[in-house]
Formats: C-alpha cells, sequence, structure tokens
C-alpha cells in the first residue's frame, strides 16, 4: 500500500488506511517509525514514476521525508516533510532516516541509510548515519553527521563533507563488508543490536550485528538469525528489522512479496514473523 501504515499496540498490530499523503505523482512507502514523547515520526522513502524501468520496478526513489502523528489519536500532524537530499562520494541518494530509532539516553533520533555504489560486478555497500534532536529532525542546522574519527576525537560533525560510513567487522575480528540491505537498528540491553537482509529481494539470510554504540564498529555474528522461505520462484524479501515485541520478545519482521502473482493470491504480499536462530548477549 502507498498509503498505510501498521501501528503495534501492546500485543496487537492495527493498520492505518490514508495517513500520508501522496499522488499519481509521488507516493511514499514508510520505512521506520520512533515514539518521542506523544510524537510518532514516520519515515518514508519518496518515490516517483519512472517509465525507465521496466513493470513492476517503474519507479525510482527520489529521497526521503518524515510525517508526524499525534499519539494516541494518531492523527497526522505534519507533514511529510521532505528530508535532505545529499549524495556520497560516489553520487547515491542516502536514504537518511528509512531506518531510525529514539535514543531516550540523548533525545535524540538516529538516521541509518544505506547506498551501494557499482563496483566491477558486485556493489559496494556503505552505511552512513546522522542523528538530530527528536523535535528538530527537518531542520538540517541541527543535524550531525558521523565522522569515524578515530576516538577520543569527537566523531559527529556539522558538515555532511566530514561524514563517512560506518564500519563493520567479522565474528572475532577482521573488517568486513556492511549488508547491501538498509541496516535496522535498535537498543539491546547496555548494547545496540543490527538486523537486515544480506541482500534485499536477493538473499534469503537475515543477519546480526552488535555493538556498544548506534555508529558501530558493528560484529557481524557468525550464525545466520532467520531463513525467509519462499513460496513461489517469485517471491521475495526485504525490509528485515529484529525488534522485541510484546509477549513475544525477540522476533524477526520482514516483508515479503511477489509482483506478479499477488492479484491471484493476496497472502503472498505481506509481513511475516520468525524466530530467530541465536541472537548475540545484550
Amino acid at each position: 500500500m502507498r498509503d498505510s501504515t501498521v501501528v503495534q499496540g501492546g500485543g496487537c498490530l492495527t493498520p492505518n488506511l490514508v495517513t500520508i499523503p501522496y499522488s499519481p505523482s509521488v507516493w511514499y512507502w514508510p520505512g521506520s517509525a520512533v515514539v518521542a514523547d506523544n510524537t510518532m515520526l514516520v519515515f518514508s522513502d519518496k518515490v516517483v514514476p519512472d517509465s525507465s524501468h521496466p513493470y513492476p520496478y517503474d519507479w525510482r526513489v527520489a529521497g526521503t521525508s518524515v510525517t508526524s502523528f499525534d499519539l494516541p489519536s494518531l492523527q497526522r500532524i505534519g507533514g511529510p516533510t521532505d528530508l535532505p537530499v545529499l549524495e556520497n562520494q560516489t553520487g547515491e541518494i542516502i536514504p537518511w532516516g528509512i531506518r531510525a530509532f529514539f535514543n531516550a539516553g540523548d533525545s535524540k533520533v538516529y538516521l541509518y541509510g544505506t547506498t551501494m555504489h557499482p563496483t566491477d560486478y558486485l556493489p559496494e555497500p556503505k552505511a552512513w548515519l546522522a542523528r538530530a534532536p527528536a523535535g528538530q529532525v527537518t531542520d538540517q542546522s541541527q543535524w550531525e553527521f558521523f565522522t569515524d574519527a578515530p576516538a577520543p576525537t569527537d566523531q559527529w560533525s556539522s558538515s555532511f563533507t566530514d561524514a563517512k560510513p560506518m564500519e563493520f567487522t567479522k565474528n572475532g575480528g577482521g573488517t568486513d563488508n556492511s549488508p547491501l540491505a538498509q541496516l535496522s537498528v535498535v537498543p539491546y540491553g547496555n548494547r545496540y543490536l543490527a538486523g537486515a537482509f544480506v541482500w534485499d529481494t536477493l538473499s534469503y539470510d537475515i543477519k546480526a550485528w552488535v555493538s556498544d554504540t548506534p555508529w558501530g564498529p558493528w560484529e557481524k555474528q557468525s550464525t545466520t538469525t532467520a531463513t525467509f522461505q519462499p513460496r513461489t520462484s517469485q517471491q521475495i524479501a526485504y525490509d528485515a528489522h529484529i525488534v522485541n515485541l510484546p509477549g513475544a520478545s525477540w522476533t524477526v519482521v520482514y516483508s515479503a512479496n511477489d509482483p506478479y502473482s499477488q492479484n491471484q493470491d493476496f497472502t503472498l504480499y505481506r509481513g511475516q514473523f520468525a524466530a530467530p536462530n541465536v541472537l548475540p548477549s545484550p
């Protein structure tokens, strides 16, 4: 759906339709949401038609936006408002906020976004991070960008030109690549837990990473956290999160779709849930 969100209240998931305005020329695909005080911020891909791509991929992402809702009424109170469109060094738009969380420790929203630049035969993923006070995410002058400067140097800068991607390591040591999918991060005890498909739509494996800070370095766990089981030869999966659901504990949540057969079987397009095979210690 181009105009819907699903909201969790306790152990219930409730769909809400026609919550983010759209038009035939611009629509919004929700990616993540954060709650700060009595406001919910929903971050979305801003999507526009693109006839240069064949159906069902005749669209492109033009940036990201944020829409605010009052709680508990879920009435829209602002947006969708475009977030800054900033390109990395190789020209890809960073999808700021398409993965985000509110950090109660510093009252800031952490805005993640992964880019993929083709190198030789495979894309090279880079995972970026910015942060802003919860009530000022649309004001770029309030943003700070992660710079990966060596400690004890300040690792944050108000200038995007100083931004650097986050680091990833293998379990047991050694550098590693970030996932080709967007990285979803949540607080995890005294640490932070990240989850993602190794590669959205092309990989069945969901992995987990842990870090002592929201900006890494991220240590990949050697065991696959969950595996997608496709029901048709054209069903794909994407958008993996690892979240702590009331009544179910830590759960892997992701989306599945068969863009060619969903009109004949709507159950091919839905959210799916899986118990993690293993998770690192919090």
